[in-house]
């Protein structure tokens, strides 16, 4: 089981005793821009992957031993980051609202390629959720700013 600490790193712990079994990212409190915000697990690969607000993914081995990191994601102060995997394609889905109203898609190997980039449909919203069906459709979970309305949108 895999628990998001605020502001501090997502940690594993054990689901018999309940102790924490490792730690992903960083947890020293001075280091706010290292903090993770979202996670994804993909077990069968072994690989969990971390959005952190650096603005920049982190890959990590499930036993806590750091892979990789991509991206530079324009998201302004205001960052929020999502992250879901297509485990059948081996891609990571990365969203960001930023506090320009800006909310953005992408579309990345595993490896940390990019694939594809898109906005949802409304302009003004903010991403809350992310998740990737069967098929390789991404469905986000939105908010408009503006009267906090939200739904949901398929991109195929």
């Amino acid at each position: 089981q895999l628990a998001c600490q605020y502001n501090q790193n997502v940690q594993a712990f054990s689901m018999k005793d309940k102790s924490c079994l490792r730690k992903y990212g960083r947890c020293e409190h001075t280091m706010y821009e290292s903090s993770p915000q979202n996670f994804a697990l993909d077990a069968e690969a072994g690989l969990v992957f971390v959005t952190q607000a650096d603005k920049s993914v982190a890959v990590y081995k499930v036993d806590g031993a750091p892979v990789r990191q991509f991206g530079s994601f324009n998201t302004g102060e205001d960052n929020k980051m999502r992250v879901a995997l297509d485990t059948a394609s081996k891609h990571a889905v990365v969203t960001w609202s930023g506090n320009y109203g800006e909310s953005k898609v992408g579309v990345y190997t595993y490896d940390g390629n990019r694939v594809a980039e898109f906005e949802t449909s409304s302009k003004w919203s903010e991403i809350k959720g992310v998740a990737v069906g069967s098929k390789g459709e991404v469905y986000l979970h939105v908010e408009n700013k503006e009267n906090g309305d939200t739904e949901i949108q398929m991109f195929c």
